[in-house]
């Protein structure tokens, strides 16, 4: 089962993600689908991506890569992991560069993971959150535009801590769009596009029957 995800490394996630046993589920079977139509040259690039995460919570950057080429740019390539400055993805010329905001709790564990002393943050019910989001946009935005020059942004969002949860996502999708207007002010030749995660998902949920 699942025999394509396995292939490119994702084994443990897989294991992580079902828990109780492996079970026929609409989003991965898109997603092993996908990969399935790749060509081997491509599938050993997933692999080596994903071979170099040791633990799934290392994982999401890539899967998100993963997520975006599977709905939005089938027909892309996925690069090999270069400097700092390398893209994600490449369609038809177009440079992709796929980023995270996150304040879930499986991202807090990677940062304790990575950061010694790091604190556990989630996204404020008070008025901060806003700043916080700020920041976070303009760091994964100023970040992907060194890696791309030109192209698409893609900044996937996702938190499972937020208090007062569908008012608040209403809130935090107002005010992503706010900030990539801000950004189209400076930005020429990029454009950013903003995605909740389980809409991600549940765009790819769609497609297991086709």
């Amino acid at each position: 089962m699942y025999l394509n995800l396995v292939e490119i490394g994702l084994k443990c996630y897989l294991d992580s993600y079902f828990v109780d046993g492996w079970t026929h589920d609409s989003f991965v079977i898109s997603l092993n689908k996908f990969v399935g139509k790749k060509s081997s040259g491509q599938k050993r690039i997933l692999k080596s991506k994903f071979s170099k995460k040791q633990k799934h919570l290392f994982t999401n950057d890539i899967l998100h890569e993963l997520m975006v080429a599977c709905v939005f740019h089938p027909n892309a390539d996925f690069l090999t992991e270069g400097n700092s400055k390398t893209h994600d993805l490449l369609d038809g010329g177009i440079k992709i560069e796929v980023k995270t905001i996150n304040a879930s709790t499986e991202e807090n564990d990677r940062i304790e993971a990575i950061v010694d002393g790091a604190i556990r943050n989630s996204i404020p019910e008070d008025l901060d959150y806003k700043n916080r989001i700020k920041t976070k946009f303009n760091l994964r935005v100023d970040k992907a535009k060194e890696q791309i020059g030109t192209g698409v942004i893609y900044i996937i969002w996702n938190s499972d801590l937020v208090k007062r949860w569908e008012e608040r996502k209403r809130e935090i999708e107002a005010f992503l769009s706010f900030l990539v207007s801000e950004q189209k002010k400076l930005l020429r030749n990029i454009e950013i596009r903003t995605i909740y995660f389980e809409d991600l998902k549940e765009k790819i949920s769609s497609r297991a029957n086709e």
